[in-house]
């Protein structure tokens, strides 16, 4: 019994820090807006799920199925990143010791965090459900609600997606390496993979429900199938209003409900999984990590010291009247002192704080897809070199605008004359030269080339880059929004080469498309929005 209560207080702790923030607010209420969007009016110039050129009579079936398939999308890919953070959160409160000076055994502390994230989750799910019976009201094709047909897709479709996403969020904190930048990088791809496995694979395979939905939906479609096969068409733009077929909803049957279950325990296990990675906050388990980092530091230590006692005994070997502080030397001291005050030179400084955090290895990669940006030939370097060296950096761009945070120095920084202009200032410039070094080979080759539109671009791209991660850090605190989002943008943008989402100009658009300048625009905006934000968080302080 004493068991099951460390449990609860742990998910109780977690879950009250969470639900009393007004970012947990924030996300109710767009989970509640989503809602809108994934149900269009009858008229709409867009359908969600097209089957055969049809889409569903708006009622209560339609409604609870094809809401929860989009609504478990939407909370499985950001549901990782509101729940990636329970393990940090306890560091930064400092509360690590006590957590373990407890008696408390580790698969414990791991099942209260996945337990109270879901909870989290949860909340946002039957916001949802509100949500989509709302919108059966509100489209109107179908007044007579039936609860059941909406909330057994909840139920059985959403509770075990987001029991296993609360999970495998976990699971990602206590993997050294996928704690950090590199595990919300990755997420977004095995996501999708999962999304794909779930759609097109054998059945067992089915975290999201899709297929459950699809066959029962293909089931009733109201024209036969051709060769054996049926047209699906997922989020399509429409220029006509789509006649509708009515769809009586999911045959919950034994086996189907058995299936969804078996993901409720396969997200336990996760849970218990996760718990063999945890390291109970012990520095015990990284002990030869910490011993190369400790003999690193005595040897910089040691170095320093004997640089310090050079200078000391040369200081001292000077006679009395060279050391007097004449007024040359009070200048020369001066001047000095003005020269490590300038501008560049604390750019420098910090530029060098933020390069410290990356390896040798991760700088040489960078250096050479730069390099094969010159020399490759120019639709190479435009389709994929260039969109590769612009993807490297994200955790050096994540970083901007809370690495002050991370280093607990903001008190320091706020101290200093004018410390919202500069700091500002300084750390945006940090990011463009990130962005500029980073892709300098791509400039380099367009400007060699003479394609002066993508010269643009290339420009609007460095500049779009730093204003995006410096906006999401400074409106959420945190620089997991910037991996996921950029992330996203990037793959489904230069990747995907889709026009409106090409900031870095990898389709070779003209200047005429006017795509430069939205993104230019945009840029600007957001800066000036990241400085209010910086000026509301500096009167706070």
């Amino acid at each position: 019994m004493n068991k099951v209560f460390t449990i609860y207080y742990i998910m109780k702790s977690t879950l009250l820090e969470q639900i009393r923030s007004y970012r947990y607010l924030i996300i109710l209420l767009l989970t509640l807006i989503s809602t809108y969007f994934f149900i269009p009016a009858p008229d709409a110039i867009y359908a969600t799920l097209v089957i055969d050129g049809f889409r569903g009579y708006y009622n209560s079936a339609w409604i609870g199925s094809v809401g929860i398939l989009y609504t478990s999308a939407f909370l499985s890919l950001f549901g990782f990143y509101i729940s990636k953070n329970s393990i940090t959160y306890d560091k930064e409160t400092n509360v690590t010791e006590i957590i373990a000076s407890t008696s408390m055994k580790k698969w414990q502390y791991t099942l209260g965090k996945v337990l109270s994230n879901f909870c989290i989750l949860l909340s946002m799910l039957f916001v949802a459900f509100f949500g989509l019976i709302i919108m059966q009201l509100v489209r109107g094709e179908e007044m007579h609600l039936r609860i059941w047909d909406i909330l057994a897709p909840i139920l059985f479709i959403g509770v075990p997606v987001l029991l296993f996403t609360a999970a495998i969020a976990m699971l990602f904190e206590t993997i050294p390496g996928l704690d950090k930048a590199f595990g919300n990088i990755i997420y977004p791809f095995l996501w999708m993979g999962l999304f794909l496995m779930s759609a097109f694979i054998a059945n067992f395979i089915d975290p999201f429900g899709l297929k459950i939905i699809i066959n029962s939906i293909l089931s009733q479609s109201p024209i036969p199938p051709l060769d054996g096969s049926h047209a699906i068409s997922v989020g399509e733009l429409l220029t006509e209003p789509l006649p509708s077929f009515t769809y009586t909803g999911i045959n919950w049957t034994g086996s189907i409900i058995l299936k969804r279950m078996i993901w409720i325990f396969v997200g336990l296990g996760i849970a218990f999984l996760s718990s063999l990675f945890f390291n109970r906050f012990n520095p015990e388990r990284k002990k030869i990590r910490i011993k190369l980092k400790e003999r690193k530091k005595q040897k910089e230590k040691d170095e320093k010291r004997v640089k310090v006692q050079k200078n000391q005994f040369e200081f001292d070997s000077k006679s009395i009247d060279e050391r007097t502080f004449s007024s040359e030397n009070l200048l020369n001291v001066l001047s000095s002192q003005k020269y490590r005050m300038r501008f560049f030179y604390s750019i420098r400084m910090q530029l060098k704080l933020y390069l410290k955090q990356i390896p040798l290895w991760w700088k040489l990669l960078i250096l050479g897809v730069n390099i094969a940006c010159i020399f490759s030939p120019l639709w190479i370097t435009r389709q994929y070199l260039l969109p590769v060296a612009w993807i490297l950096p994200i955790t050096l761009w994540s970083k901007l605008g809370i690495i002050e945070k991370q280093k607990n120095t903001s008190e320091l920084i706020f101290s200093t004359p004018y410390p919202i202009r500069k700091n500002f200032l300084n750390t945006w410039l940090i990011g463009l030269t990130i962005s500029l070094c980073s892709g300098i080979g791509g400039g380099i080759k367009f400007l060699i080339t003479q394609e002066w539109a993508n010269v643009i671009f290339w420009i609007v791209g460095c500049i779009f880059i730093p204003s995006f991660a410096l906006f999401l850090s400074t409106l959420t605190g945190s620089g997991k929004a910037f991996e996921f989002l950029y992330t996203l943008l990037w793959y489904i943008g230069p990747m995907n080469q889709v026009a409106y989402l090409d900031y870095i100009g990898v389709l070779g658009l003209p200047l005429e498309s006017k795509i430069w300048i939205i993104y230019l625009t945009i840029s600007l905006t957001m800066i000036v929005l990241a400085y209010i934000g910086r000026l509301i968080q500096f009167r706070k302080k």
